[in-house]
């Protein structure tokens, strides 16, 4: 494998929010956190190893809450991955790291700025206290005021920043708010998320208990009210949820993000991280999401049989996958990259001329630009129902 992107999972959380169904864990000590930096380096040596010391298009640490982990764990990372990939030069290279607003101190700042890492991307979600409580987040809205501060003030690299708009108590004023507030930073990217309230969580027994009042019109209304809020300031929205400043566009854009949505090559460190790897016969692994399994195998060599599940893929099931994550992108499909990965035409197996993507087209809901087949801003919000269809 020449080149690949690498993702870490960091699985501690100090609580949980209510919103939240990702893997992760709330049982967090310093020993614990020791023991997985330990286990993590281990698996990132074999990966490396495995795949021949590939170029690292990206690195993403992500959870969870990476910045749970104290310097040292996150130095030793850094020394695992520098010493066992071949890191391009900065001006192609991304690493990015996820931040909670509670954890951010000049330190760690200090920290990233001159580390390997070129971007961190908080989670913000909201700036209004009612809200925040609501979430059960951790930080209330000095905490998050404050963590913008530092950032402004000690780290010179790229900033993401995440917002969530109509989630219960959430209004017109008080999104209007949260994203002035963001923008104040004037942040390479925002992601702007649309409540997806997921089954097995807090927040869904809530609203089926009706102990919380949900509106999912009001929650829809407001996300259009955001999505238009950030176009008129200076935000480009190339994905279904993701903006990105166009001043500087394409440079701004959350590049390990896209090697998802590409299908590009990634590899998976950690308990409950993903891997897919496209090269030969395609094969996506998952790693337990048991903790004290993943350190016992990696750190003391209990247990036989590596703990990761390996499912082969068939080209049908990665062509859809194509079609359903390129279909997110405001750029949509490029045919002749399609028919060159695929060996077909998109326009026939999308229905451009009397079929699906046609129909799509007459309403107003799908364009073509050259070579790109996309849906329009209007025919993203319906992106389920088109892949539906198709």
């Amino acid at each position: 494998m020449e080149s690949a992107s690498l993702y870490i999972h960091i699985p501690f959380c100090k609580k949980k929010c209510v919103y939240c169904d990702f893997f992760s864990k709330t049982c967090v000590t310093d020993q614990i956190l020791q023991q997985y930096t330990k286990a993590l380096c281990k698996e990132i040596e074999f990966l490396s190893k495995k795949y021949e010391h590939p170029f690292l298009n990206t690195l993403y640490i992500g959870g969870g809450t990476p910045s749970l982990l104290p310097v040292n764990c996150l130095k030793e990372i850094e020394s695992q991955v520098r010493a066992n990939f071949k890191i391009p030069a900065s001006s192609v290279f991304e690493a990015t790291v996820e931040l909670n607003p509670c954890d951010i101190t000049q330190g760690l700042l200090q920290y990233l700025e001159e580390s390997i890492f070129t971007r961190i991307s908080v989670g913000i979600q909201s700036t209004d206290d009612s809200v925040l409580k609501n979430m059960n987040r951790r930080a209330d809205a000095a905490t998050v005021k404050n963590a913008l501060g530092l950032i402004k003030e000690n780290f010179h690299k790229r900033v993401s920043l995440d917002a969530i708009a109509g989630f219960p108590g959430d209004t017109k004023e008080s999104l209007f708010h949260t994203l002035e507030s963001l923008a104040e930073l004037n942040p390479d990217h925002i992601s702007l998320y649309s409540l997806c309230v997921e089954e097995e969580t807090p927040l869904y027994k809530m609203i089926e208990d009706s102990k919380v009042e949900y509106d999912f019109d009001t929650a829809d209304e407001l996300w259009l009210f955001g999505r238009n809020w950030l176009k008129e300031h200076g935000y480009l929205q190339y994905e279904v949820s993701n903006f990105a400043r166009l001043s500087d566009f394409p440079d701004s854009c959350a590049r390990h993000n896209l090697v998802y949505w590409h299908l590009k090559n990634y590899l998976g460190a950690g308990a409950g991280a993903c891997a897919t790897v496209f090269d030969g016969h395609p094969e996506r692994f998952t790693n337990t999401q048991d903790i004290q399994k993943y350190i016992d195998y990696w750190l003391f060599q209990k247990g036989s049989d590596m703990p990761v599940h390996v499912e082969e893929l068939d080209e049908k099931t990665i062509e859809f996958e194509y079609l359903m994550m390129n279909f997110r992108l405001s750029q949509g499909i490029n045919s002749i990259e399609y028919r060159q990965r695929f060996g077909i035409d998109l326009e026939e197996r999308i229905g451009a001329t009397d079929g699906v993507f046609r129909h799509w087209m007459d309403k107003g809901l799908a364009a073509v630009k050259g070579n790109n087949y996309f849906l329009t801003e209007e025919g993203l919000l319906f992106l389920n129902q088109f892949l539906a269809e198709l």
